[in-house]
């Protein structure tokens, strides 16, 4: 006989009025989409395929965008009465109806920036650990979506005590909170200065701050050494990349330095295992922070000379793609004047290591190859910007 998988829902809450911000918040433009378009986009690209949308307030402007989107709409006929929970137990009963499913992630239709991975990472501690109620955490805080299994759906549907889905919560004897490296778990727009910020944060999705990579480090257990190596390679590189915002427009500065951070706060997040920076880089990508893992994927050997040939081939006319390969051989620089977690002066570490390896062909060779790479990398962007940036 054979046995149907059980799927994992997801249920967006779109019912409210949107009264702190003014105006509807799932329909607000959030670069060339809405709002709820990218929290659906969200669940969809984790492989989520069986959503339902709570709707309210402005229904008939709602469900073009879900039909388009291929999800499902139940209308909750008591959103202007009613508070959040009670839309909560709408969406659950409306989907209990079509089947059982082993459980449902519920999260506020105003949250659309939540990476995809760390989606994932909620699903697969359901299926890995069997938990009822899963929370992801940044910095302490907790965040969207929450994970309800399905045998406490009955349990949460009979629900009678205050505060509604967080009184249901703090009922319970365990919530399994996970630590993601994912601050967007926390943003959402219910004010107009949060919309503001989301719309900074959507700008620069794929680059994470100081403090996401921080989790990172922790997700992946980066060693300690290998921290202070990274913080030491990130300060080098922040120094280097200040020489360069004379020649950078203003509207770009910020996301340059903070490609140069990500970039060398995470070159070496897997520095333990073989290949690191391919997989680093495919970590990162995974977690959808792409800037940082090009960074990653080129910092040991600039892919081989590619990355530096085109470099070298570039001419005037293409500054847009010199501006945007500058982040990674800034970080490349940079970790060549770092020796452990101390700066060091290229040309001594060049020696120590020709001589730590004097009997080995091999790694000589690879050393020259190296060396030269740098150098002729330093002369390029001294071209470019008219002064060495690495002396």
């Amino acid at each position: 006989m054979e046995t149907t998988e059980k799927k994992i829902w997801a249920l967006l809450l779109c019912a409210g009025r949107s009264r702190r911000m003014q105006e509807f918040k799932p329909l607000l433009p959030l670069g060339d989409r809405t709002i709820l378009e990218h929290t659906i986009s969200r669940f969809q690209e984790a492989g989520i395929d069986r959503i339902m949308a709570v709707t309210g307030h402005r229904r008939e402007a709602l469900v073009p965008v879900l039909e388009k989107k291929q999800v499902q709409e139940v209308y909750n006929e008591e959103y202007a009465a009613r508070d959040m929970f009670y839309s909560v137990c709408t969406g659950i009963r409306a989907i209990l109806k079509q089947e059982k499913p082993e459980g449902i992630l519920v999260c506020p239709a105003d949250i659309p920036l939540i990476h995809p991975f760390t989606i994932r990472q909620v699903t697969e501690t359901r299926r890995r650990q069997n938990e009822s109620v899963i929370q992801p955490v940044f910095g302490g805080k907790e965040g969207h979506p929450l994970f309800i299994g399905e045998e406490l759906l009955d349990v949460l549907l009979n629900y009678t005590g205050d505060c509604g889905l967080q009184g249901f919560l703090n009922s319970r004897e365990h919530i399994c909170r996970i630590e993601v490296p994912d601050r967007c778990i926390l943003f959402d727009a219910d004010v107009r200065e949060d919309y503001e910020k989301l719309k900074k944060m959507y700008e620069t999705w794929d680059v994470p701050d100081e403090q996401t990579c921080v989790a990172v480090w922790d997700y992946a257990a980066t060693p300690e050494n290998v921290r202070r190596h990274c913080r030491c390679v990130a300060d080098t590189a922040m120094k280097i990349a200040d020489r360069c915002l004379s020649k950078v427009t203003e509207e770009k500065r910020e996301l340059f330095l903070r490609e140069v951070l990500a970039g060398a706060l995470l070159h070496d997040v897997l520095r333990v295992v073989p290949k690191h920076g391919k997989a680093g880089a495919e970590l990162l990508r995974q977690m959808g922070y792409s800037k940082p893992a090009d960074v990653t994927q080129a910092h040991q050997n600039l892919m081989k000379g590619r990355l530096l040939e085109e470099l070298k081939g570039l001419d005037s006319s293409q500054s847009d793609r010199f501006w945007e390969l500058l982040p990674t051989f800034v970080v490349y620089g940079a970790d060549r004047l770092v020796e452990n977690d101390k700066p060091c002066d290229y040309e001594e570490k060049s020696r120590k290591k020709r001589l730590r390896f004097q009997n080995d062909p091999e790694a000589l060779q690879a050393l020259e190859s190296d060396r030269e790479r740098f150098l002729t990398c330093r002369e390029v962007l001294k071209e470019w910007m008219g002064y060495d940036l690495f002396e």
